[in-house]
């Protein structure tokens, strides 16, 4: 049986032809890393002194309601203004920015040489309700990346050429 008609009619789509390409939209979706469809700049998987880690390069971002997934951490944009780290195993809070209650609805990285290269804050206006202050920066020939560890610590570390320098911020939560 041809699809094709000879009426000059449109064929039709089977419900075949349907169930392929749903089946395939479905297939792309679940491909797409979370970090990677919320910030620009790169992000990748290794190991340091035998941890695991999810590491961004700068220009990431995350918005209201959205997360990043890594281990047993789950790194959440509230809608109540705060950035949490969750234990995916327990549920409970394990960090945040303590910033619910403001109107902060996204966490920029910037990395590369900025004083405060993580911020929480108000997309609309630019007011900042929190900064990561790192104690220092890194040295000009390196850059600064941002690990979520699967020991759940949220890290900022010094980076050049594929070797991982000093840590200049951490959320201190291993657990």
């Amino acid at each position: 049986m041809s699809r094709f008609s000879s009426t000059g009619k449109k064929p039709r789509i089977t419900r075949l032809s349907a169930a392929v390409v749903l089946g395939a939209l479905f297939a792309v979706a679940a491909w797409v890393s979370p970090a990677a469809a919320i910030g620009l700049g790169q992000c990748w998987n290794t190991t340091y002194k035998g941890v695991s880690l999810h590491v961004c390069d700068a220009d990431q971002w995350l918005t209201t309601g959205n997360s990043w997934y890594f281990g047993n951490s789950r790194l959440t944009m509230q809608t109540d203004g705060n950035l949490v780290i969750y234990n995916q195993r327990t549920g409970r809070a394990a960090w945040s920015t303590g910033t619910h209650g403001t109107r902060a609805n996204r966490m920029d990285f910037h990395g590369n040489g900025r004083f405060n290269p993580m911020i929480v804050r108000d997309d609309r206006t630019g007011q900042v309700y929190w900064n990561s202050s790192p104690n220092s920066t890194c040295p000009s020939d390196n850059r600064t990346v941002l690990a979520l560890q699967s020991d759940s610590n949220f890290v900022m570390y010094c980076y050049q050429n594929g070797t991982f320098g000093r840590a200049i911020w951490a959320s201190g939560t291993v657990y």
